[in-house]
């Protein structure tokens, strides 16, 4: 319920448990009776664990135990096992090693886990401060009913035998090795985690809760049958049976009321009323009601920031409106991004949070800098602790900004703030309406920047360019920007230019789609000794592959011709070499 309630990452410590359990009914199937096929089986499981989350390599570490346990004679075929492990290492150094390098460049691992000589040191304080954590947070979740159903089964099942009709009843000693299986399997992986961990989130132990699951159903089926060992094999009255029946069915009934009685508590008000809930609460660690309910990763006071900025949209139907928030995940942007992603009128936007907003937009051009030049209103969602490094690095950074909501959360930890951002464009936006350019019947020139109508010769002539399409592209088109000289309609001399796929190859034609809006900037390199004067800036597109130049004309249809009389033409007239004039560059 946590994971489906609040975070994703619980979702994964969910998950990774029933991966694990792949793991388990792939190993015992394999020491049954050893052979390849079988192993891949144990392959592909451990693959599937790992991939899901790395933590499962608690589990993972437990096959061999588990095969031996199981059925001793196994481990004659322990090459085998050995294949299972590489199959399972392999696909994941495959598809995901980097996390592991960038974990162990970053030094999160030391930062999460003892190291093997601070294990050595045997620090008792640390140890038992876990346990402590590790208990609150079971009798929390688990619930006490539950957790004692879980013991009590797997006490039972080391001393009695089983009773299964039709078969004989296996040996106490098999009882006791699944009882210790099971046992392994739920305990190693928290005295991992109790003996290991310098930090522990609540949800990293939540895969118990699905452990105990086993024990408690094995328990609620052998005590559902075991009425029948009190009563004959033949001659049992009608009455008798339905007796024995009702309480087959009382017991299946406790047992799923121990897991009802134990989970609901928490539960119905997580559902309800999340920050009403029993959470685990203890001050001295990281635990769900801080994480989920109080902390930046909490989304309480998200309604009301949602809800002033749309009422801003509305103010504002000709612009819409900017949100922009850091480019790191999780809260607000992953919040943002899920809320306003395709609302009609809000443009969203990312920032380094070591950026100012405005160097970003003035140097990143994207459509929420577009629609900000255009006098769209930009807005800053964060979220920090009061006076935290977030708030604090932000005020540095954008010391105009205007604050506009201040929001508490549940227990005053974090809180959402919502600024208002002072940006003016290095250059005012040429937005074409009619004359709108159009390159190969279907990429549209919106319009354009011209950053620096003045330079030096050695300098760049900066433009940026706006583009969108109709319709989804096949040809791998480049662009070109050219200053020339003369006025003529045909020719000049080209003087300095700029060819490149657009969005310096980062963004080429082939990947572009309906909907799409493409900020395309492009430092032109004037040439020393280039002689002072105004040439023209051009744009276009053409195929590198052929070099033929692609047509150019206007969405209304009239060609926007360039002027044959030498006077200065219009922004957005094409010529006839199919190159889109923008406007005037001063070499001083």
């Amino acid at each position: 319920p946590v994971a489906v309630v609040h975070d994703r990452m619980a979702l994964y410590d969910t998950l990774v448990t029933t991966a694990s359990l792949l793991v388990l009914l792939t190993t015992i199937h394999w020491s049954e009776r050893p052979g390849w096929m079988r192993m891949i089986l144990v392959g592909f499981a451990i693959a599937i664990s790992v991939l899901t989350k790395l933590s499962a390599l608690f589990f993972v570490g437990l096959v061999p135990a588990v095969a031996i346990a199981w059925n001793p004679t196994s481990r004659k075929q322990w090459w085998q096992l050995a294949q299972a492990g590489f199959i399972g290492a392999g696909a994941y150094s495959i598809l995901y090693l980097s996390p592991i390098v960038d974990n162990l460049a970053n030094g999160n691992f030391g930062r999460y886990s003892l190291t093997f000589t601070e294990v050595m040191n045997f620090p008792f304080t640390l140890w038992w401060a876990n346990a402590e954590f590790v208990a609150g947070t079971l009798t929390t979740y688990i619930g006490l009913p539950l957790l004692l159903a879980s013991v009590a089964a797997l006490i039972s099942m080391f001393g009695q035998a089983d009773s299964d009709a039709g078969r004989a009843p296996p040996t106490t000693t098999s009882r006791g090795r699944s009882a210790f299986i099971i046992a392994v399997w739920i305990l190693v992986p928290v005295a991992a985690f109790v003996l290991t961990a310098k930090l522990i989130y609540s949800r990293y132990v939540v895969f118990v809760l699905i452990s105990t699951l086993i024990p408690t159903a094995i328990g609620a089926a052998r005590a559902a049958v075991s009425w029948r060992s009190l009563l004959p094999n033949t001659g049992v009255p009608d009455p008798t049976r339905r007796l024995g029946n009702v309480l087959q069915a009382s017991i299946w009934s406790l047992w799923a009321c121990s897991i009802v009685v134990s989970c609901s508590t928490f539960i119905w008000p997580l559902i309800n009323a999340p920050a009403e809930a029993p959470w685990m609460n203890d001050r001295r660690y990281i635990t769900d009601r801080f994480q989920y309910i109080e902390s930046n990763y909490a989304g309480y006071g998200l309604a009301e920031l949602l809800a002033f900025l749309e009422k801003s949209r509305s103010e504002h139907p000709e612009t819409g409106i900017v949100v922009i928030t850091r480019t790191a995940t999780g809260m607000p942007r992953d919040a943002i991004f899920a809320y306003l992603r395709d609302h009609p009128g809000v443009t969203l936007g990312y920032v380094d949070e070591t950026r100012a907003v405005g160097d970003r937009l003035s140097t990143d051009p994207d459509r929420a800098s577009f629609q900000a030049g255009r006098g769209a209103p930009i807005y800053y969602a964060l979220t920090d602790a009061p006076g935290g490094e977030q708030e604090r690095r932000f005020a540095m950074l954008n010391p105009t900004a205007h604050l506009l909501l201040d929001i508490p959360k549940p227990g005053d930890h974090s809180r959402f703030k919502l600024f208002q951002i002072n940006w003016t464009p290095p250059a005012p936006d040429n937005v074409f309406s009619g004359t709108t350019p159009v390159i190969d019947t279907s990429i549209r020139l919106e319009g354009f920047r011209l950053d620096t109508p003045k330079v030096r010769a050695g300098s760049d002539a900066r433009v940026v360019l706006y583009w969108t399409t109709k319709q989804g592209l096949a040809k791998d088109l480049t662009v070109f920007a050219h200053l020339i000289s003369g006025a003529a309609p045909t020719g000049g001399v080209r003087v300095a230019q700029r060819d490149s796929r657009p969005g310096n190859g980062a963004q080429p034609t082939t990947g572009w789609r309906p909907g799409d809006f493409i900020a395309d900037r492009y430092d032109i390199r004037v040439p020393m000794g280039t002689p002072p004067g105004t040439y023209r800036l051009v744009v276009g597109m053409y195929d590198l592959g052929t070099m033929e130049r692609m047509a150019a004309t206007t969405a209304d249809g009239s060609g926007a011709s360039w002027p044959t009389d030498g006077t200065r033409p219009k922004s957005g007239a094409i010529d006839g070499e199919n190159r889109v004039y923008l406007g005037d560059v001063t070499v001083e």
